[in-house]
């Protein structure tokens, strides 16, 4: 009979916010593809365009980016070893999404600090959750 593990409040921080921050990322992504104008406005003028311009795999690797970081927080509430791939998945489409953003065809909300800021710590709160999902895999994670 395996042994229960018993949970201690550190996890549930940590998967509460990494499913909090990662739906931010959800909200951002529903509401410029839906294109939404009272969201946009807050954006530099030319970014509905230049979404409008983008290839399909900077989408496609931009949806893994934000629905890998919710799916990976969920399967980590549910205690799932699967958060662990799908953890490493979200940081490679976000960062394909980042580079392609900001070096490969810049964006016009990349001129802002705050949003270079911004994707610097999405980027890193993934790699967080991804580490931590690793170092729970034995013990907590089933």
């Amino acid at each position: 009979m395996k042994k229960k593990v018993r949970i201690g409040w550190r996890y549930r921080i940590v998967t509460v916010f990494g499913l909090m921050w990662s739906a931010c990322g959800g909200f951002d992504y529903a509401l410029t593809h839906g294109r939404n104008a009272i969201y946009l406005s807050r954006f530099p003028e030319g970014l509905p365009a230049y979404l409008d311009t983008l290839p399909p795999w900077a989408e496609a690797v931009w949806a893994v980016g934000i629905w890998g970081a919710i799916l990976g927080s969920i399967l980590m509430i549910l205690r799932l070893r699967l958060a662990v791939p799908v953890f490493a998945l979200a940081l490679i489409g976000l960062t394909t999404h980042i580079a392609f953003q900001t070096l490969i065809e810049p964006s016009p909300a990349m001129t802002s600090k705050a949003m270079l800021a911004f994707f610097g710590v999405s980027w890193a709160v993934l790699v967080y959750l991804l580490l931590y999902a690793l170092r729970c895999w034995k013990r907590i994670l089933r």
